[in-house]
């Protein structure tokens, strides 16, 4: 059964780099648990075609997470890459999407942003 939100709940908002821009993740938390519940992301030019489709993803992992998704489960799912680094090659997500999801693991492997 999908959980439905309150009008009002915590939120919290991160900053994350990818392919050399920072896209503001913000998350909404669950009041009574903390655990994450949905997702908005913003960055790139309002009325772009890639805005659009973040914002259309987001919609899509918000469900999934009312639903009773997990981040992990969704980041397993979604395409990752090698990318050379000064220090090798490191994996990354494949798309801005991807990078949104693994935001949202960090946030629940680390717990609030103190």
């Amino acid at each position: 059964m999908r959980q439905r939100l309150p009008e009002r709940r915590p939120s919290e908002t991160r900053v994350i780099s990818w392919r050399g821009g920072e896209i503001a993740v913000t998350i909404g938390l669950d009041p009574a648990t903390g655990a994450p519940r949905e997702v908005f992301a913003s960055g790139f030019r309002y009325g772009s075609d890639v805005a659009a489709a973040l914002d259309d993803a987001c919609v899509v992992i918000s469900l999934a997470l009312q639903w009773g998704a997990r981040a992990e489960d969704l980041q397993r799912s979604l395409g990752r890459v090698e990318v050379a680094t000064f220090s090798g090659l490191e994996v990354e997500a494949a798309s801005v999407i991807g990078a949104v999801v693994d935001c949202l693991v960090e946030r629940e492997r680390s717990g609030p942003v103190a």
